[in-house]
Formats: C-alpha cells, sequence, structure tokens
C-alpha cells in the first residue's frame, strides 16, 4: 500500500518506481508521503476468486481477488464515499467505491442482490497482529456485477415484516407512553450534563496555561487556544491555514515526522522537545505530548499539549556558561598561584639573599 498526495495517471500493470517513508498499518507494511515514476508496463495480473473465509485468513491482503457475497445495503461511508454492506459465508464485510461515485450509480444494485465483487482485499488486524476482519476496495462500480437480483416474492416478505412491525409498534406505543415523561427527564438531564462537561472542557481548553492544539495527518492545524495565540503571536485564523512544517524549526521537521509514524505504528503517546518559530521570527523550545485522535477506529489526526520551556533552556544554558567561566577562572587562578611560587617569589629571595 503506497499513500501519496499525486495525482500521475496509472492503469493496472503499470511497473512504478516508489520513494517513501516505511511504516506499518497493523501486519502490513505501507509507504507514506510516497512519490513514484512509472517505469514500464506489463498485463494486468488477474483476479483469485476466494471465499470470505480465506480473505479473513489474512493471506490475500493487498491482493486483487474476486469474491461473491450477497448484498445488506448501501451507505455512505464519508461525504464523498459510498460503501456496500455485504454477507458471504455469515460474515459481514464492507466493499469501499470510488470517491466519485455518484448516487445514481448504485441504482441497480439492490438490497439481497448476488454480486461478484473484484477488488484489492484489506485485513485489518488486532493488536496481537491476527486478521479480525477484512473489506474490498474495489476500482469502479462495474467491478460489483450483479449474479441474480432479488427474488420476487421478497417485496411479500418485506410487506409481511412490515406487518409484524405495525403491530409490535402499536403494542409498544402503550409502553413509550407511559415512559416517556422519564425519558424526556433522563434525556434532559443528560443534555443538561453533556452541556456541563462541554463547558468545562472549553473553560480548560481557553483558560489553559499551556498550548493545547490539533492537527491532521497531513500536518495542518485545525485548533489552538489562547495561550498558543499568545506564545506563538498567530491567530486563530492564521494558525488553521499553516501546516506544522511552517511553524516548527528546520532542523526539528524530521523529529516531527518521526513522532507522528511512532504514533501510528502503535505508540499510545510521544513526548518529546521541539523548536517552532513564532510569528515574529523568535525561536521557542517546547515540551511536547502528544496522541492520535480516533473516529470510528480509525486514526484522523493528532491532539497535543505543549509547554514553553525557552526560558528553561536559556537559564540552563547561562547557568552551563558561568560553571565554564568559574571553572577557567579557577584555572587561571591555580596557574597564578603556581607562576607567584615558582618564579617571582623565589626571584624575590634570591635578591634578598644578595643583600
Amino acid at each position: 500500500r503506497i499513500e501519496t498526495t499525486q495525482r500521475s495517471i496509472t492503469k493496472p500493470g503499470d511497473l512504478v518506481d516508489v520513494l517513501g517513508f516505511a511504516a506499518r498499518n497493523g501486519a502490513s507494511p505501507i509507504l507514506q508521503d510516497a512519490a513514484f515514476r512509472q517505469v514500464g508496463s506489463e498485463t494486468p495480473p488477474a483476479p483469485t476468486a476466494i471465499s470470505a473465509a480465506q480473505a479473513l485468513s489474512g493471506d490475500f491482503d493487498k491482493e486483487l481477488v474476486q469474491l461473491e457475497a450477497q448484498l445488506v445495503e448501501k451507505e455512505r461511508w464519508q461525504t464523498n464515499q459510498f460503501a456496500l454492506v455485504l454477507r458471504a459465508e455469515n460474515r459481514v464485510f464492507y466493499a469501499y467505491l470510488p470517491p466519485n461515485t455518484e448516487r445514481a450509480d448504485l441504482a441497480s444494485l439492490r438490497s439481497g442482490a448476488r454480486l461478484r465483487l473484484t477488488g484489492i482485499c484489506s485485513v485489518t488486524t488486532g493488536e496481537d497482529l491476527q486478521p479480525t476482519s477484512f473489506s474490498l476496495w474495489l476500482p469502479s462500480v462495474a467491478d460489483a456485477q450483479v449474479l441474480q437480483q432479488p427474488p420476487g416474492w421478497f417485496l411479500g416478505r418485506l410487506i409481511g415484516v412490515a406487518a409484524l412491525l405495525a403491530v409490535a409498534v402499536l403494542i409498544g406505543f402503550l409502553w413509550v407512553v407511559q415512559l416517556k415523561r422519564r425519558v424526556e427527564q433522563r434525556t434532559e438531564a443528560i443534555r443538561q450534563r453533556e452541556a456541563l462537561v462541554e463547558e468545562r472542557y472549553r473553560d480548560l481548553f481557553e483558560n489553559a496555561s499551556d498550548i493545547i492544539f490539533t492537527h491532521d495527518l497531513a500536518g495542518n492545524l485545525t485548533s489552538i487556544n489562547k495561550a498558543a495565540e499568545q506564545i506563538t503571536g498567530y491567530t486563530r485564523e492564521e494558525a488553521t491555514k499553516l501546516n506544522i512544517a511552517q511553524i516548527v524549526a528546520p532542523s526539528h521537521r524530521e523529529l516531527a515526522r518521526q513522532k507522528l509514524n511512532q504514533k501510528l505504528a502503535g505508540a499510545a503517546r510521544t513526548t518529546y522537545e521541539l523548536e517552532i518559530v513564532s510569528k515574529t521570527g523568535r525561536p521557542l523550545t517546547l515540551e511536547v505530548n502528544t496522541h492520535l485522535d480516533y473516529q470510528e477506529g480509525k486514526p484522523i489526526g493528532v491532539r497535543g499539549i505543549a509547554r514553553d520551556v525557552t526560558q528553561r533552556r536559556q537559564a540552563e544554558e547561562a547557568l552551563r556558561q558561568s560553571e565554564q567561566r568559574l571553572r577557567q577562572v579557577l584555572l587561571d587562578r591555580e596557574r597564578l598561584g603556581r607562576d607567584l611560587h615558582d618564579s617571582i617569589i623565589q626571584s624575590i629571595y634570591a635578591i634578598g639573599l644578595g643583600l
């Protein structure tokens, strides 16, 4: 798997040279921030027909495979991407479609249809690096071929189920009416508690003496607090238009990249010292503690706290220089004492003897 922002057009079968930063996603190696170039072309690889159990074994991770499954439903996975929920051999998995897929392209895919899917198998592992689930990445909607549409009596069954649900809803309505007031009271209590928690968090975020910040996995700042504005000189509007690389001192950019890779590789937190440059150009030394933010089990960014230790580092450096000067004065004093004893005092004593 290669993660890149390069927009060069490639097609199946192309041979490429890739340069990137090695990392790990579970048990699978990946290259991040990669660049590539085409060096040749071969016959596109043929997909391997597998079962759901074989996909879950992990033996076909990042391989082009073909798998038959039944469509459960279609859902929007992200704001610009659709995903198919499928079932095969009593296992439920996702098949992700390209970001340019439109809802109209999915009109022929109906719930209950039998599909033949052709795409890249991606296996997710647990903390013990054992496979826990898998998904497919489809190059296009055409790679979800319909083998069998849902049978006609499916509508009748759906009506029967709807009727049973209507009866259940009618019976449950009485119970709902009885519990409505209690639910409303609990809902209001929860809302007030959440509002209080949110207010306390905002108060802590805004009034903290240390810098609190967040940025996405690409390094783009998404939020800072008042302390960050005062220390760095950047307003929030200015900061949210910047990348971490624009603030970090050039000599420390590689360190920041390494710490991000460590967190993506599994480190819970990373603590380190980082040099940045304020808006006025003044160098600052920060003691940084960061961890990943997750959404639906996937890392979406970094949250961190940073303390300005510039004055402490300057004081330590001044103390070190003062110790060096004191050590030099003591050496000069010792050398002067030896000179007085070995030369001048001896000469005065000789003159006294002569007199």
